[in-house]
């Protein structure tokens, strides 16, 4: 075995568990964040702003919603399609990729089971949430995504998206 594995690990090992002792020993209480509860504010104000964004906007070819929506500062990566580094390319992309004569090209459909939200806070501050799972595209695909929504002004705005893990639906 690689001996300056074994030294990282047991360096890493060590400065841990001096840590969790200092932490124990001086009476700081260590609060674990994690998911969001399905039942807590924050989650269902995600899957709120995600049924605009795509119920409304998506499966509806609703091009205001999206510009009510997204950031200024949106970018959004997709593992087929490449990069989108602003509002009005993300927005064109809406436009002529999937909506067809004002009509959607195909039907997203969110896996509720998926989704996961995470709380973004600075100095205990709220000011943005992650929010990931997957998504269905008609009977044709599926995908995973990860949306990080950022309060702007004191509203919820889609500020970068991670599209992957692209996927045909096979049919038995």
């Amino acid at each position: 075995m690689n001996r300056s594995l074994i030294a990282r690990n047991s360096a890493a090992g060590v400065i841990a568990s001096l840590a969790l002792f200092t932490v124990m020993a001086t009476g700081f209480s260590v609060t674990a964040f994690g998911q969001e509860a399905r039942s807590s504010e924050l989650f269902k104000t995600m899957k709120a702003m995600d049924a605009r964004l795509f119920g409304e906007g998506f499966n509806q070819c609703n091009i205001e919603v999206f510009k009510e929506l997204l950031s200024g500062k949106v970018e959004f990566f997709h593992d087929v399609s490449g990069v989108s580094e602003s509002k009005d390319q993300f927005i064109e992309v809406i436009r002529i990729g999937l909506c067809k004569d004002g009509k959607p090209v195909v039907k997203r459909i969110l896996d509720e089971d998926s989704v996961e939200v995470f709380s973004m806070r600075s100095d205990g501050k709220l000011y943005g949430a992650i929010q990931s799972g997957v998504h269905y595209f008609g009977d044709q695909g599926q995908a995973r995504f990860i949306h990080l929504w950022l309060l702007e002004g004191g509203e919820w705005r889609l500020a970068r998206v991670l599209s992957f893990d692209h996927k045909e639906i096979v049919k038995e």
